[in-house]
């Protein structure tokens, strides 16, 4: 009875030793400042006015992250959207830009792309005060490692989760 117990208290305590070292390897790919930069060498002749970074974390289901930007009447907008920041071969994700927010069921569609880099004005005829943007992620397969003891043996059963942070941004700029 000792025995057992006090082999099912090690393997315990072993598994919550490793839980706090196996959770996961982090991999980023986030290129932030490079993003911007190349984002402001496309907003000419617009004065430039922000810029909004979404972090991604890739997972084995479909997301939809949504970013609200207000807008002016009678003010011409051009936006510059940046996904480099993402692992390369990673599934493209689609931009989508509307009129009204996602649970809206009367939300209007003005752009969509999947490009890497590109440049969006927004239309005269846009009437709202904010305009939504959203990013469509496709599911990603997760991957694992295995996980090793300090002598370098496999550890069974035990495997850190391959975590591939990105992001992608996108610059405001308005007419001048």
């Amino acid at each position: 009875m000792k025995k057992s117990l006090v082999t099912v208290t090690a393997l315990l305590c072993l598994t919550f030793f490793y839980s706090g070292k196996v959770k996961q390897v982090v991999y980023g790919y986030c290129k932030k400042d490079y993003s911007l930069e190349k984002c402001k060498k496309d907003i000419f002749p617009y004065r430039y006015d922000g810029f909004k970074h979404v972090n991604v974390v890739p997972k084995p289901y479909d997301q939809i992250k949504e970013v609200a930007i207000p807008i002016y009447e009678e003010v011409k907008y051009r936006i510059v959207f940046n996904q480099e920041g993402l692992e390369e071969g990673s599934p493209i994700t689609t931009v989508q830009v509307y009129d009204k927010p996602m649970a809206d069921k009367t939300k209007n569609l003005i752009y969509e792309s999947k490009e890497k880099h590109f440049t969006f004005d927004v239309p005269d005829d846009v009437n709202s005060t904010r305009i939504f943007v959203n990013y469509l992620l496709p599911s990603t397969k997760v991957e694992f490692l295995d996980v090793e003891d300090e002598k370098g043996k496999k550890i069974e059963g035990l495997k850190r989760e391959i975590d591939k942070k990105g992001c992608m941004i996108f610059v405001v700029a308005f007419e001048n």
